[in-house]
């Protein structure tokens, strides 16, 4: 089985052969998460200034497209096209994935970011949504460790790129952080994101998705 993670929300990559696409089996929508992200987080910085509104969310709910052919004023372009027609097992949606946390600046999860019956909210609405719901490592028992980006290359200018990349990605985005963003190289940055696997000893942990 072939997913896609684009964010050209392109109903080509998911179409059939026949109907001249590429015929993966489903794909990730960005759009589902950012708008449920910035309802309840209230963030509007980088790419999440195309979101913020409960009717994106509705939107997203109905058709997992909320640019499906409109105007984005992040990217500066038209965005997407129309996937209404097609069943809902070909999308698939998350409240947290990789990205979408190791893009911040300190690898925050949700649950750093919002209340716990905030957290309750979310897994609601993902289990509650007509698509294929995807959970992130530790987010079952609600894990507070980061998940901050990191690599180990063996390249010492792909690292300084790397290293470069992202100071120029966070000049603009998430603009009320301080203070500098963990070294992807390092090997702490690393060992910081490892799930706690002691989590059933701490009383604090409380299973999510087991509490709705």
């Amino acid at each position: 089985m072939l997913i896609a993670e684009s964010d050209l929300n392109d109903t080509k990559i998911i179409n059939d052969y026949e109907k001249g696409g590429y015929g993966l089996e489903g794909q990730w929508v960005d759009d589902f998460h950012h708008a449920l992200h910035t309802v309840l987080t209230g963030e509007t910085d980088g790419y999440y200034k195309d979101f913020g509104k409960i009717s994106h969310l509705e939107k997203a709910f109905k058709q997992a497209f909320i640019y499906d052919g409109i105007y984005s004023n992040f990217r500066k372009r038209t965005v997407g096209n129309n996937p209404l027609g097609l069943p809902p097992s070909k999308f698939v949606v998350c409240i947290q994935n990789h990205d979408q946390i190791g893009n911040r600046m300190l690898g925050e999860r949700l649950q750093e970011l919002i209340s716990f019956e905030g957290l309750k909210l979310a897994a609601g609405v993902l289990l509650t949504s007509p698509f294929v719901p995807m959970l992130f490592m530790g987010e079952e028992f609600a894990e507070d460790r980061p998940f901050q980006y990191f690599v180990s290359h063996g390249d010492k200018d792909l690292v300084k790129a790397v290293r470069e990349g992202r100071k120029r990605e966070f000049e603009y985005f998430f603009d009320n952080n301080t203070g500098d963003f963990p070294d992807p190289q390092g090997e702490e940055t690393f060992e910081a994101s490892k799930l706690n696997w002691e989590f059933q000893k701490d009383e604090k942990k409380k299973f999510i998705f087991q509490l709705l």
